[in-house]
């Protein structure tokens, strides 16, 4: 009899753990006239967020993804790449909707180099979070890539920057990649590049060991 009444517990707890979560009506509201049809899947948690994640993409504005639960990155970032390349669309608005999702933000800031490698580290520093090494290196390599020349590495040094290790280290790989002689002393003049003195020698020594490895850099935008 005990058994029974464990196995009857046990049962009840299975299926209070697998049944659909009912979505409330604030969030109902904001799909009711843009994405009707997802209210269909009102008492599935996981599908009805799918539904708006999924469809978000049609839509002039992604302020329905604060609807989608779990999925409310995944929305907007699909409703970002989906105007990614759209001149109606500017970059700043395209970082604004990402919200707190990083890869978004890093996926436009990839497609949308800013003037300058400075400038590009600290808009990779306000924006990309934990992806803000991968932000500044993807931007490095373009920057190597496009063979900068003396004039335009000292041109970093007229904006200051947050991360003056990542654009010293790019620095020395221009030069190298550029078999020119290592200098390294815009690195230590003034406040964008104070206390880089290691990073530029850094990257100069390695772009010199493995120059196939940074300086015929296959580089997609």
């Amino acid at each position: 009899m005990m058994l029974l009444h464990l196995m009857a517990c046990l049962a009840q707890d299975l299926e209070a753990e697998t049944a659909p979560t009912v979505i409330d009506s604030e969030r109902l509201n904001l799909v009711m006239e843009t994405l009707p049809k997802c209210v269909t899947y009102k008492d599935d948690e996981q599908t009805f967020n799918y539904c708006v994640a999924a469809n978000v993409h049609r839509l002039a504005d992604p302020q329905v993804c604060a609807a989608a639960g779990a999925q409310e990155s995944a929305c907007r970032s699909d409703w970002v790449s989906a105007r990614l390349n759209s001149p109606k669309t500017s970059p700043e608005r395209l970082l604004e909707q990402c919200g707190p999702a990083r890869d978004c933000a890093l996926m436009v800031l990839d497609s949308h180099p800013r003037e300058t490698l400075a400038a590009h580290a600290d808009a990779c520093a306000d924006h990309a979070g934990h992806f803000a090494n991968d932000c500044i290196n993807h931007a490095g390599r373009r920057w190597v890539s496009g063979k900068p020349g003396p004039q335009a590495q000292g041109a970093l040094n007229e904006i200051p920057n947050r991360r003056p290790d990542l654009v010293g280290f790019w620095v020395g790989v221009a030069q190298a990649c550029q078999k020119q002689e290592l200098d390294c002393s815009i690195a230590d003049q003034g406040q964008p590049f104070a206390g880089n003195a290691i990073a530029c020698p850094r990257g100069y020594q390695s772009a010199r060991n493995r120059p196939g490895q940074w300086c015929d850099m296959q580089v997609a935008n």
